[in-house]
């Protein structure tokens, strides 16, 4: 079996993303959005059954989908899903005292990342999620 696309190219893949993060945020560095990725997928991830998260991650390209599940302890059941801006200010704590990401870190994400998603699968994710995740999601602009 050939090696797929996805994992052959994975690292090229992954700093384009990390490029249009930082474009999109008005970040510095690639370590800051490195940073705001990881602090963005694992509060996200943090609400999630292991079926949804497990999901969402087959929805990922390889190397988010890696820093998604990176130190993950799974609960058998997750905290109720928290309205958007109480999900930013969770964000942020995550981030301090390294930097202090603009308040659309959520949405610079997700809007970055959604359209190098498989878009079916991250369409079925999506719609599984409990209605606050979705609402999170729902604020890539």
């Amino acid at each position: 079996m050939p090696m797929p696309p996805e994992i052959a190219q994975a690292s090229v893949q992954f700093m384009e993303l990390l490029g249009a993060l930082k474009e999109r945020a008005y970040l510095q560095t690639h370590n800051q959005c490195y940073a705001m990725l990881r602090a963005v997928l694992h509060e996200y991830r943090d609400f999630m059954t292991v079926e949804q998260a497990v999901a969402f991650a087959g929805a990922l390209p390889a190397v988010a989908r890696a820093i998604f599940i990176e130190d993950w302890k799974p609960s058998d059941t997750p905290p109720a899903p928290p309205e958007p801006e109480a999900f930013t200010r969770s964000v942020v704590r995550r981030l301090s005292p390294h930097h202090i990401p603009p308040d659309s870190i959520a949405g610079d994400v997700f809007a970055v990342l959604s359209p190098r998603c498989n878009q079916a699968r991250l369409s079925s994710a999506i719609k599984a999620l409990p209605a606050e995740l979705q609402a999170i999601w729902g604020g890539v602009n």
